[in-house]
């Protein structure tokens, strides 16, 4: 008889999350809502969220021990749907730590399946911190600062994977705060055009940087489009009240 997957004790602490994590990606149906039913009270408390930020980062395990990938991914994705729920209940240096870990790992996971999760929780992020104009409310400037060093710092001209990186950084601000990135578009404009018009750059890896430009200058088209578009509504609405 096969062994079966740990079922949770009876009454779950924030110490049994990673356990927890583990047991939603095993091939039991039964073991895995038993970890949801586990897992849904200790969610509510923000203090879940160093431990899953801790499994995702590969850190914390007992005895040095490693998590593993499909686990660290199930943290990620809770990590994501629960995080914008408790951020703003962290104290301003917790949620700058935060973010400077979340930074440090996106740019030193060698997953990838794991750095876009990172992308998309920097997103959930950026649409609780970011008040107003990026540039004047940006509570996470660090995250413009990488984007830009790793596309025009001649030190990453050769590293695709910093650079892939950072369009994938830029489609997801974009849509999640496009509509208060307006002042970075103009700047943008010439990333973009030297990625996609560079015929001296062919890999595979390269071709993954133009792929990821393309569908971020895509994205920031059209957020460009609707921003003029609702600028021009507005302005025309004004005038005809004013002309009344």
């Amino acid at each position: 008889m096969a062994a079966q997957p740990p079922t949770p004790p009876p009454t779950a602490t924030l110490a049994d999350i990673p356990q927890l994590a583990f047991q939603l990606t095993q091939p039991n149906t039964l073991a895995i809502r038993a970890a949801e039913k586990a897992l849904k009270p200790l969610l509510k408390d923000p203090s879940s969220i160093p431990i899953l930020l801790n499994v995702l980062s590969n850190t914390g395990a007992a005895n040095n021990a490693t998590y593993d990938p499909g686990t660290r991914q199930i943290c990620a994705i809770l990590l994501k749907k629960k995080l914008p729920e408790h951020y703003l209940k962290f104290p301003l240096p917790d949620r700058s730590q935060l973010k400077a870990g979340i930074i440090t790992l996106l740019v030193s996971e060698p997953l990838r399946i794991l750095r876009l999760s990172l992308i998309g929780i920097i997103g959930r992020i950026a649409e609780v911190d970011v008040n107003g104009d990026i540039n004047a409310g940006c509570d996470w400037p660090e995250i413009f600062q990488l984007i830009s060093n790793n596309l025009t710092d001649p030190a990453h001209a050769n590293n695709a994977l910093l650079r892939e990186l950072s369009f994938l950084l830029l489609s997801e601000m974009t849509d999640t705060v496009g509509n208060k990135m307006k002042s970075l578009f103009a700047p943008l404009s010439g990333m973009y055009m030297g990625v996609l018009s560079d015929q001296t750059r062919n890999s595979a890896e390269d071709n993954k940087v133009k792929s990821a430009a393309l569908t971020s200058l895509g994205q920031v088209s059209e957020r460009s489009e609707l921003l003029l578009i609702t600028t021009t509504n507005n302005t025309t609405t004004t005038t005809t009240n004013n002309n009344n």
